[in-house]
């Protein structure tokens, strides 16, 4: 059996770059996930990596309306690798993560600065009247 999963739990490191496609929306973040141990001295280590994330479809849906800098998320997706050649000619290696699946598993301690808040019922029915709707 080969299988390519990836799960990750970590920190946002920034407010994700949403963008619109002709296929729907684009959510790409930093996620960073630390490892502690200690080391021979006794000292406390702590090692840091950087994952470049992207997802498509009802999960960026979700990270464009909910997730911004310092949510603790939950991670489960693929890992894909790439290249592409720079303007002067030199080839540059990629890796990301494919988010196909997005859990929070820490707001914030900051009163929630990390996630943003739901959009309000309210703000769509002002929208409409109710002597608008023809039934």
């Amino acid at each position: 059996m080969n299988k390519n999963i990836v799960l990750l739990a970590g920190r946002i490191g920034s407010d994700p770059d949403i963008k619109e496609t002709a296929s729907g929306k684009l959510a790409k973040f930093s996620l960073a996930t630390s490892e502690t141990w200690k080391g021979r001295d006794g000292e406390k280590k702590e090692k840091t990596q950087w994952h470049r994330c992207v997802a498509f479809g009802r999960t960026a849906d979700f990270i464009a309306e909910r997730m911004s800098k310092g949510a603790g998320v939950f991670i489960e997706g693929t890992i894909e690798y790439g290249e592409y050649t720079t303007k002067d000619g030199v080839v540059k290696n990629t890796t990301d993560i494919k988010c196909h699946r997005l859990d929070v598993w820490k707001w914030p301690d900051n009163g929630g600065a990390g996630v943003r808040p739901r959009p309000s019922g309210d703000a769509h029915r002002a929208k409409y009247a109710d002597d608008d709707i023809p039934f």
